[in-house]
């Protein structure tokens, strides 16, 4: 199951779209295979690559990427788009055709998310797999505090909420293409907007919110400026 979807944004604009796609991550034994949506970057990435969950992860991202980006710009051939590793290694498109995109890309064990936005909004993604065996690792990301509001307002157990928590910090930390190298603290969440409890308020980044969502045993997170909203079409 393939899931593209447009953006929502309530306020809207017309300089103001998106668009996002949901890959699982079973689809890449094929797409590794034909993998014709590639571009000559990005398959000279790939021959440089030899651990597989790595191949599998950059085939799925291009794809979900692509896919992102062909709802917005329909005419675009994905070969002919390239999506290569930034300095910071965020990823960045390159293309020979007019193509200014924002675009955030996050991989889990079951899912590729990717997410494309016009130039004046920036955006950051995560994906996490509820699992149990990761909750050790979630639950050191988060204070005791956010652990028990999140847990109250989405009404989930201790492993949901310590994994929703680390989706939504993580999806600022690609916002402000920092990744999670910089005091774990400075992430910190103190609330969830009273008006559409799903998107989280944080402390030293009040210019952002970030919303999040559950797919199949996942945890998905969209971080955007805090003047835009979406619409729950997840």
């Amino acid at each position: 199951m393939i899931i593209q979807r447009y953006i929502e944004f309530k306020q809207k604009q017309d300089n103001l779209f998106g668009s996002y796609a949901i890959i699982p991550m079973n689809l890449c034994n094929e797409l590794e295979n034909k993998n014709g949506f590639l571009s000559k970057k990005e398959q000279d990435i790939l021959r440089k690559m030899n651990h597989k969950n790595r191949i599998r992860s950059f085939c799925a991202g291009r794809f979900a990427a692509k896919k992102a980006i062909k709802l917005i710009n329909p005419d675009y051939i994905s070969a002919d788009i390239s999506i290569v590793p930034g300095i910071l290694e965020n990823p960045v498109i390159l293309s020979d055709y007019p193509l200014n995109l924002n675009i955030s890309i996050s991989h889990s064990q079951s899912f590729s998310f990717a997410v494309v936005t016009s130039p004046i909004c920036p955006v950051g993604v995560d994906t996490e797999v509820i699992l149990k065996e990761n909750q050790k690792e979630y639950l050191a990301l988060s204070t005791k505090h956010e652990i028990l509001l999140t847990m109250n307002i989405f009404q989930e157990d201790e492993l949901t909420a310590a994994a929703r928590l680390w989706a939504l910090k993580e999806s600022l930390s690609k916002t402000i293409k920092c990744g999670l190298t910089i005091p774990l603290k400075l992430l910190e969440i103190i609330s969830f907007d009273e008006e559409l409890k799903s998107r989280c308020v944080f402390k030293n980044f009040p210019q952002y919110r970030a919303t999040s969502f559950t797919l199949n045993g996942s945890i998905f997170a969209i971080c955007l400026p805090y003047s835009i909203n979406i619409y729950d079409n997840f």
